[in-house]
């Protein structure tokens, strides 16, 4: 279930970035935000069994807690991400 609730904000926040930039998006990254009250343990478990590896992450924000701009692995599309 938690996993169900992290790829929707994944793709709500990957529809507002793609609509304030036309359409364009970078290929090899896409924003997360992780449900509160989630450890950094079960963040990092569920990249690993989203992606089967440790993505690189690019940026955490201090504001918005559980934010994260991640480079995705060569092997997957962003489409496959989300």
């Amino acid at each position: 279930m938690s996993q169900n609730l992290s790829i929707i904000a994944l793709v709500i926040l990957l529809l507002m970035f793609s609509i304030s930039f036309s359409e364009e998006y970078v290929k090899d990254r896409i924003i997360v935000k992780f449900k509160d009250g989630l450890t950094s343990k079960a963040i990092e478990e569920l990249h690993i069994k989203a992606l089967g590896t440790e993505p690189k992450i690019l940026y955490k924000s201090k504001y918005i807690k559980n934010l994260q701009v991640i480079k995705l692995p060569k092997w997957i599309t962003v489409k496959e991400a989300i």
